[in-house]
């Protein structure tokens, strides 16, 4: 074989195996939120376990490139520390995050979004009340009280609603048993976690959720802009892929679609 043939043959080989070594590189640092089933943690043989929605993705965009690793802290964090961190570049990404324009200034926000999110009002089985608007409530004038869960994205939403009877717990099943323990006439929350937790604690022939959707909007997959542009674009055309398969439609279906025929 002549020299510069080999030589070049030797630059292929070479090159290729710094691709390989550099594509086993590739793990993003994210984080967990409290928020079920975006999130969910258990304990399996004494360890902590995450499961949900936003880990099902994460592993179906490795199964898609194996050079694709994430890892996070075993442990919930507050959302506004991970926005924190994604910003000073301590976080490469955070699964299942929605998009205001505070955050669009200081982070980016990967297209395609992942799925979408309605929030929605949870009442008794047997109180068949008709709502079409947050003002059908207020014009109840009595019982007409709502509960949400403290500083969340629904709370910032009914606040600056006038007239509106709000308060507040520090989790969803808190919100829904003030409902049924009639504390509170109606829960309202994304259609997400309230349809999971409905079913997770077999509230189904206690609760319901009412057919009106006051606000959609989608969650994304938050990118720090300090993360290497590489990395981003790699993990960018995995999501891509299951997204064209049908893999990222059935992962979300189970927890999100459901919702759509209550």
């Amino acid at each position: 074989m002549p020299l510069g043939l080999r030589r070049a043959l030797y630059l292929i080989i070479l090159f290729a195996l710094l691709d390989s070594q550099s594509l086993q590189a590739a793990v993003y640092k994210t984080a967990y939120q409290d928020s079920t089933p975006k999130y969910i943690e258990s304990i399996v043989d004494g360890q902590k376990v995450f499961t949900g929605l936003e880990p099902e993705i994460m592993q179906a965009i490795t199964d898609e490139d194996p050079s694709i690793h994430f890892h996070s802290e075993p442990k919930f964090i507050p959302v506004q520390r991970i926005f924190k961190r994604l910003k000073l570049g301590q976080l490469d990404v955070f699964f299942g995050a929605a998009k205001n324009s505070k955050r669009a200034k200081h982070h980016h926000f990967m297209m395609p979004p992942l799925y979408q999110v309605s929030h929605v009002l949870v009442a008794r089985q047997g109180d068949e009340v008709e709502i079409n608007s947050l003002q059908d409530i207020v014009n109840i004038k009595r019982d007409n009280l709502v509960v949400t869960l403290l500083n969340t994205a629904t709370h910032r939403y009914l606040k600056e609603f006038p007239g509106l009877d709000v308060k507040t717990e520090n989790s969803v099943f808190a919100m829904l048993d003030a409902v049924i323990s009639k504390e509170a006439r109606f829960a309202y929350y994304h259609d997400l976690g309230l349809k999971y937790s409905i079913d997770h604690y077999k509230l189904q022939d206690r609760l319901y959720i009412l057919p009106v959707r006051f606000k959609t909007y989608p969650h994304y997959i938050a990118v720090s802009r300090e993360s290497d542009p590489q990395k981003i674009t790699r993990l960018k055309a995995a999501l891509e892929t299951i997204v064209a398969n049908g893999k990222l439609e059935t992962i979300t279906r189970r927890y999100v679609s459901a919702t759509a025929d209550q």
